[in-house]
């Protein structure tokens, strides 16, 4: 069978705990998987404004997660649960649990989370807002739970049209203290063939 990355170095930057599988797919290929995460994705400090948020969901008509990480770093903060009871205001029913794309709504159902709305193109934030369900949103509250520093379009163009927009920041990007002299040899030798650069 041929495999076409025999034999090239495919330097892989994504955090440890989510390279594994690109790995093994590059080495299915014949490739060489040169791990280096050049950012390591840790939980906020927050454990008790996260639990005190999650808590009190009803008040929410939207709650939108932003990435598969900000649907687990949100659930390993609040002891592996996140439930909405119902509110006493029926006009909170109209809204509900919201991802920005399908991998983050892949990781809500793994979490039994319901997925109400989720854009079937184009995983992003532009997408999401294009949606009809997010158009009329005045006097909504929605929560967005995400990273540390992430975009703000989300937010900004909700409020522009109405809502009333909170963050709850659940992980916060690192830089890992690795060793990276194997990595600057390599780059000497002139042996790594692709580096892969998966966000910003």
């Amino acid at each position: 069978m041929n495999k076409i990355l025999t034999g090239k170095h495919i330097l892989v930057t994504r955090p440890e705990h989510q390279a594994e599988h690109l790995c093994q797919l590059i080495e299915q290929q014949g490739g060489i998987a040169v791990r280096f995460p050049t950012l390591n994705i840790v939980g906020c400090d927050n454990s008790g404004q996260i639990k005190s948020a999650l808590a009190n969901l009803e008040k929410y008509h939207w709650v939108i997660f932003i990435s598969a990480n900000a649907v687990n770093f949100a659930l390993k903060a609040n002891s592996g649960k996140i439930a909405r009871t119902k509110s006493p205001d029926p006009l909170l029913h109209s809204g509900g649990f919201a991802a920005v794309g399908q991998s983050t709504a892949t990781a809500m159902k793994m979490a039994d989370l319901p997925v109400d709305l989720v854009p079937e193109q184009n995983c992003n934030s532009e997408a999401l807002l294009e949606m009809p369900e997010l158009q009329q949103v005045q006097g909504q509250n929605i929560l967005i739970v995400r990273g540390e520093g992430g975009r703000e379009q989300l937010a900004t163009t909700l409020r522009d049209r109405g809502a009333e927009v909170n963050y709850l920041e659940v992980y916060k990007r690192t830089v890992p203290q690795i060793n990276s002299s194997s990595i600057v040899n390599l780059l000497a030798q002139k042996k790594i063939d692709v580096i892969t650069v998966t966000s910003a």
